[in-house]
C-alpha cells in the first residue's frame, strides 16, 4: 500500500533526482552502500539506507577500532518500530501520527500491522518516500531502525569504521559500511547565509539562500526558523517541523529556487520581530545561528507624502516646516538636500532610525550656508518601513544681511611696469570675491575701481584670487595707494582694508658681467667673472649650452661672481652670465666662453666567474659602473699556447656569455672588456682559469 499523498512523485523526483540522492543506495552502482556519519562530542551518528523488502528481521551495527576486528555496538537488533505506545514515546503524538500515515494507518491511532509493514517495504516507490521522510524528519529514521548514535567510542581510538548487516532468520548480510574516520575530528552543520525579512500585513516573509552543495550532501536537509521580540533573545522556534528545502506552487508543482521562503503569520503590526535561521542535518542536529534580521509587520501600503514644505531663516540656520495628512501612521520623516535641482540629493536627516519621530513637523538645517541656494524634499517613513513618494521640491536661497570683514594683510609689491597687490584670504563661508580700488592723487583720496578681463573676455571688477596685478607705465614715478573690499554672495560689501602703497621701481638693467677665468680639471669646470657695480644686484644667472652654441638655457644662479660644477659627459660646454637686479631687470648676456671635456675609455667590469657546465663554459661578470658602456667584448686565452681568441660580444644589459666551442683538455682564462659607443675598450677583466 502506498501513502495517499498527491505530490508523492513530485517530492521523490525533486529531492532524490533533482537534488541528488541524500542517502547512498545500491542503485548508485556500489555493491555495498556507504552509510552517512556525523561526528559530535557526544558520539558518532550513523545512518544507512533502508532495505527495500520485508524479508528481514532488523539490522545489526558493528564497530572496528584502529583497524581491529568488528565488534557489535548494541544488544539485540535495530528494528522497525510498530507499536503505537513505543512510537508515541519516542516521537511524540504529532510526528508519531505522521509515521503511521507513511504505513497507510490514517483513520485511527493504532499499532502498525505486519501486512501494512510488508506492503510498504515491498514497493520501491513507497520505500523511497519513507526514506525521504526519514531524511527530512530524523526521528522517523530512528523509528525505522536506520539510525544509531554510538556513545561508547573508546577515548583512545584514533580511527573507527562501522558496518551494518541485514539480519534474516539468524543469518547476516553486509548492508552498508562507513569509511574509516577519526572520531575526534568533529563535524559541524553548515550555517545559513543571507537571511532577509520583508513586512507583510500581520506577518513577515522570511527568505534565505539554499546552498545546493549542502543539500546534495545531506549536510543540510531542512531548516529551523527562530523568532524573538528582542535582539538579544530569547529566541523561540517558529516551525513545529523542519522546513523542507523545496517550493510548491498552488498547482502542486515543485519549483526550483535559489532561496527558501517561509511566511510567519499571526504577528502584531508595528511590533519589531527578530529572526535567525539554522540548518538541520539528516540526524536532526542544528547548526549555529546565522545573522539576525529585524522586521516590523504592517500595512503593505506606503504612507502619503508630506506637503506644504516651507523654509525660513532661523538665527544662523534655515528651518524647514511641513504638514502631513495623517491618513496612515508614520515612524517619522526623511529629509534630502542638494545644491541644485539637477544634482544628486543626499539624505541629511536622520543619521539613524532612532531619530525618527512621528510628531516631527520641522527641522533646522545647521549646515545651510549664507548666500547659497539649497533644494529640499521629504519622504514619510511608515510604521511598516515603507517610504512615501517624495514631496514637492523646495528651493530656498539663504540671504545674508551681514557684510564680510574687511581683508587683512594687504601689501603692494612694486615690479617692472606693474604693482602686485596681495592679501590674506577672507574665510567667510559665502565669500563671492574681492574688489580693489586705487588712489593716485598726492593725498591718496580719489579712488578708482580697478577691473580686468574675466575668463569669458568680459570686463569685471570681481577678483576671486587673493592677488591682483596692476599694470603701470614704465616711466611712472607716482606713488599709488590700494584698498581691498570683500563681497559675499548676497552682495554685501565689506569696509575697505587698510591702504597699501607702492611705486614703480627703475627699469634699467644692471651692467653686463665680464668672464675672465675658465678652467677645466678632472671633469670639474670653474668659471669666474667681474662683479657688477650696481647696489640693487639680486643675483647672477648662468646660461649653458652643450655642443651647440646657439641653444643656451638657464642653468644656475647665485650671488657670488663665480661658478663651479662637475660634468660627467664629454662634449663642448658653452657659458654666458647675466646680472639680475631686485626689480627683475636682467642685463644682456656676457661674452661666450667654452671648454672641451673629453673622457677616457670606460672602467672594466668589477668581478666575474667561469663555470664548466654540460660541455660548455658559462662566463658571467658584474656590469661596469660607467653609464657610457654600450656593450662587452669577450676573449679566450689558452694557458698552454697563450693564444688569444675573440669569441663574442654582448650589449650593455647582458652580463654573461656561453662558450660552446672551448676545446676540451685545455685550461683557459677569459678576458671581458667594457666598450663605449666609440669602441673605446676598458682594461680587461681576467676571469679565473677554467681547468679541463
Amino acid at each position: 500500500m502506498r501513502p495517499k499523498m498527491s505530490i508523492t512523485n513530485l517530492l521523490f523526483f525533486f529531492l532524490f533526482v533533482g537534488w541528488g540522492c541524500l542517502l547512498p543506495c545500491a542503485a548508485s552502482g556500489q555493491d555495498v552502500p556507504e552509510a552517512i556519519v556525523f561526528r559530535a562530542p557526544e558520539g558518532v551518528y550513523i545512518r544507512w539506507p533502508g532495505h527495500a523488502g520485508s524479508d528481514f528481521d532488523g539490522y545489526r551495527l558493528y564497530r572496528s577500532v584502529d583497524g581491529g576486528g568488528l565488534e557489535p555496538v548494541h544488544d539485540g537488533l535495530l528494528q522497525i518500530t510498530l507499536s503505537w505506545d513505543e512510537i508515541r514515546a519516542r516521537a511524540g503524538r504529532l510526528q508519531g501520527a505522521l509515521y503511521l500515515t507513511l504505513f497507510g494507518v490514517q483513520e485511527e491511532i493504532r499499532d502498525i500491522g505486519p501486512q501494512e509493514r510488508a506492503a510498504i517495504l515491498s514497493e520501491p516507490e513507497s520505500v523511497g518516500f519513507v526514506g525521504l521522510m526519514s531524511v527530512t524528519q530524523p526521528v522517523i529514521g530512528e523509528l525505522l531502525g536506520e539510525t544509531y548514535v554510538d556513545h561508547q567510542v573508546p577515548e583512545q581510538a584514533s580511527s573507527v569504521q562501522y558496518q551494518v548487516t541485514l539480519v534474516h532468520q539468524g543469518s547476516e548480510k553486509v548492508h552498508a559500511r562507513t569509511s574509516t574516520l577519526n572520531p575526534a575530528a568533529y563535524d559541524s552543520v553548515p550555517g545559513v547565509d543571507s537571511l532577509q525579512a520583508h513586512p507583510r500585513n500581520g506577518a513577515a516573509m522570511l527568505s534565505w539562500e539554499k546552498n545546493r552543495d549542502h543539500l546534495r550532501s545531506g549536510e543540510v536537509t531542512s531548516y529551523n526558523l527562530y523568532r524573538s521580540a528582542s535582539m538579544i533573545g530569547p529566541f523561540e522556534r517558529v516551525n513545529t517541523s523542519g522546513i523542507l528545502p523545496l517550493d510548491i506552487s498552488s498547482g502542486e508543482q515543485l519549483t526550483a529556487s535559489d532561496r527558501q521562503t517561509h511566511l510567519d503569520r499571526f504577528l502584531e503590526n508595528g511590533q519589531a520581530y527578530y529572526y535567525h535561521v539554522r540548518g538541520v542535518n539528516s540526524f536532526g542536529l542544528e547548526g549555529g545561528p546565522g545573522e539576525v534580521v529585524m522586521v516590523i509587520p504592517g500595512d503593505p501600503e506606503p504612507p502619503p507624502a508630506p506637503f506644504s514644505l516651507d523654509a525660513e531663516v532661523f538665527g544662523a540656520a534655515v528651518r524647514l516646516q511641513w504638514e502631513y495628512p495623517g491618513l496612515r501612521p508614520v515612524k517619522g520623516f526623511e529629509i534630502y538636500r542638494s545644491g541644485s535641482r539637477d544634482s544628486e540629493f543626499s539624505k541629511v536627516f536622520p543619521l539613524t532610525d532612532i531619530q525618527l519621530r512621528s510628531e516631527m513637523r520641522q527641522w533646522i538645517d545647521l549646515e545651510a550656508q549664507p548666500g547659497e541656494a539649497s533644494y529640499y524634499y521629504l519622504r514619510a517613513v511608515g510604521t511598516n518601513g515603507l517610504h512615501s513618494r517624495p514631496s514637492d521640491t523646495l528651493s530656498y536661497f539663504y540671504v545674508d544681511l551681514v557684510a564680510p570683514a574687511p581683508p587683512q594683510g594687504v601689501v603692494a609689491i612694486p615690479d617692472t611696469a606693474r604693482i602686485i597687490i596681495r592679501w590674506q584670504p577672507n574665510n567667510e563661508p559665502d565669500l563671492l570675491g574681492y574688489e580693489i580700488e586705487r588712489a593716485s592723487d598726492p593725498a591718496l583720496t580719489s579712488r578708482y575701481l580697478l577691473g580686468k578681463l574675466n575668463a569669458g573676455g568680459i570686463q569685471t571688477t570681481l577678483v576671486t584670487d587673493t592677488f591682483f596685478v596692476d599694470s603701470v607705465p614704465v616711466q611712472s614715478r607716482t606713488t599709488h595707494g590700494y584698498v581691498v573690499y570683500a563681497l559675499d554672495r548676497s552682495m554685501n560689501r565689506s569696509r575697505p582694508s587698510a591702504m597699501a602703497t607702492a611705486r614703480v621701481v627703475d627699469v634699467t638693467p644692471p651692467s653686463v658681467p665680464a668672464i675672465y677665468e675658465l678652467s677645466h680639471s678632472d671633469n670639474e669646470i670653474f668659471l669666474r667673472w667681474g662683479a657688477v657695480p650696481e647696489g640693487d644686484l639680486y643675483a647672477y644667472r648662468i646660461y649653458r649650452a652643450i655642443d651647440d652654441s646657439t641653444r643656451f638655457v638657464f642653468h644656475s644662479g647665485g650671488f657670488e661672481p663665480h661658478f663651479r660644477e662637475t660634468v660627467t659627459a664629454q662634449g663642448t660646454y658653452y657659458y654666458q652670465v647675466s646680472a639680475l637686479d631686485s626689480t627683475g631687470n636682467e642685463s644682456p648676456p656676457s661674452q661666450t666662453v667654452w671648454v672641451e671635456v673629453s673622457d677616457g675609455p670606460p672602467p672594466p667590469p668589477a668581478a666575474g666567474q667561469a663555470i664548466r657546465d654540460n660541455g660548455r663554459i658559462e662566463v658571467s661578470w658584474e656590469a661596469s659602473p660607467s653609464a657610457h658602456v654600450v656593450g662587452y667584448f669577450i676573449q679566450r686565452r689558452n694557458l698552454e699556447t697563450d693564444r688569444l681568441v675573440d669569441i663574442g660580444e654582448t650589449d650593455a644589459f647582458t652580463t654573461f656569455f656561453r662558450d660552446h666551442f672551448a676545446p676540451s683538455g685545455n685550461s683557459f682564462v677569459y678576458l671581458v672588456r667594457a666598450r663605449d659607443g666609440r669602441w673605446r675598450m676598458s682594461q680587461p677583466l681576467e676571469i679565473q682559469p677554467v681547468s679541463p
